[in-house]
């Protein structure tokens, strides 16, 4: 059987997702070689039962357990490829075991188990088949209807499905009853989980992390009715009902320097506000709240007539919010 081996990316075009460290595996006894490759050779893998052929970018050694590196260096094989996860990483127990409460740690190995199993296996799985189905975007319904709709593929939404619902990774920091615990989490507990899920799926980490922060300000900084009004969708454990955060902030004008920020806000009678312009490059842009930045109408110039405000995907009567994606 192949054994993985750590191993650098450099080596070989190969990486195994789902595990902290790249790796590459022991050379399939198939092809008839003693494991020794070169340069431009091509070489059989076997990842998970899938076999794979990548070509070898560096003079290097594959033995049955081991890889020799150029420079002499050896590293020897000590994970069992079919169970990666957070129990084979022993660095990131010991850290564990450190840093959180010994109640606590105890608690949370099945949750921290589950992770690694799931970014070892499952959420591997989805995260490439997503890569092989990327969200696209519906601008209109079968009837012409507009829409500005971002698809996702069902293996991202399962993903969306672990990381929001199962283990409430946008709302661990905001809520007191989370993974069967009763208080506050430390907040290592979110950063290992998230540690252990993007082995397998790094983008999703950007809009989980985005809903974490609008959350987070808008409990900060925004006025009370609208964090009664708004935060209890944010923490949601229900997928469904749920709601998901982005942040346009960034403008062709000012990227690097905000100060630039060109979008316009105008009070209204209500008490809202009505935004004009452009947002360039922005993440999850139909999540059910944006954070956006713009110059207040009569204000400063510079960073000092720079506001932030709360942009709803759906306004109150249930018709879509007037701005578009393109």
């Amino acid at each position: 059987d192949a054994l993985p081996i750590y191993g650098q990316h450099a080596f070989v075009e190969l990486f195994i997702v789902g595990v902290q460290r790249l790796f590459i595996l022991a050379v399939d006894g198939a092809d008839g070689t003693d494991g020794r490759h070169a340069a431009g050779d091509q070489v059989r893998f076997r990842a998970r039962g899938i076999a794979l052929e990548v070509a070898v970018q560096t003079a290097l050694a594959l033995r049955h357990g081991q890889v020799v590196r150029g420079l002499g260096e050896m590293v020897h094989a000590d994970v069992d490829v079919a169970s990666l996860g957070q129990a084979a990483d022993a660095e990131l127990q010991q850290l564990l075991a450190l840093y959180l409460p010994t109640d606590l740690y105890a608690h949370l190995q099945p949750y921290f188990e589950r992770m690694g199993e799931l970014a070892g296996g499952a959420v591997d799985d989805w995260a490439l088949e997503a890569d092989r189905n990327p969200p696209t975007l519906e601008m209109r319904s079968r009837s012409g209807k507009e829409v500005q709709r971002i698809v996702k593929h069902p293996a991202y939404i399962e993903m969306e499905k672990v990381a929001y619902q199962q283990f409430g990774l946008a709302a661990i920091s905001h809520r007191e009853d989370m993974l069967g615990w009763k208080g506050k989490m430390p907040p290592i507990v979110k950063y290992a989980l998230t540690y252990l899920f993007v082995q397998s799926e790094f983008g999703l980490c950007c809009p989980l992390s985005m809903t974490d922060s609008l959350t987070r300000t808008l409990k900060k900084y925004g006025e009370q009715k609208l964090v009664e009004k708004y935060l209890p969708q944010l923490l949601s454990m229900d997928f469904d009902a749920s709601v998901q955060g982005s942040m346009f902030m960034t403008e062709q004008a000012a990227g690097s320097d905000i100060s630039n920020t060109l979008t316009m806000a105008y009070p209204q009678e209500d008490g809202s506000w009505r935004l004009y312009g452009e947002k360039w490059f922005c993440s999850n842009p139909d999540a059910g709240f944006g954070m956006v930045l713009a110059r207040v109408e009569g204000g400063p110039p510079g960073m000092k007539g720079i506001s932030l405000f709360l942009l709803p995907r759906q306004l109150d009567d249930g018709s879509t919010n007037h701005y578009t994606i393109v």
